[in-house]
């Protein structure tokens, strides 16, 4: 793994901690606009996941740690989204 992708990928996974946390505070609904930032931002991080593999997401037999790794956050990503998608329908 680069030394670059490694600092962008601990990036990844403190902004995808900072939104869970939002995310799961108890008390009141966030608000519109928050929840439209964080899904851009999620969906930022996909879309850079998928530059750099262009196969994160997908299975593959044998995985290194980097793949590992993306996949983790590409999926975690994934998640939140949804998880936004229904807070915004409820």
């Amino acid at each position: 793994m680069i030394i670059g992708e490694d600092l962008f990928l601990q990036q990844v996974n403190r902004e995808l901690e900072r939104i869970e946390a939002k995310l799961n505070q108890e008390g009141e609904k966030p608000k519109w606009l928050t929840l439209q930032r964080q899904k851009i931002a999620l969906n930022l991080i996909c879309h850079q996941l998928k530059q750099i593999d262009p196969n994160v997401g997908e299975s593959s037999e044998n995985p290194d740690a980097g793949q590992v790794r993306r996949n983790l956050y590409y999926f975690k990503a994934q998640m939140l989204l949804r998880q936004i998608e229904e807070r915004k329908q409820s």
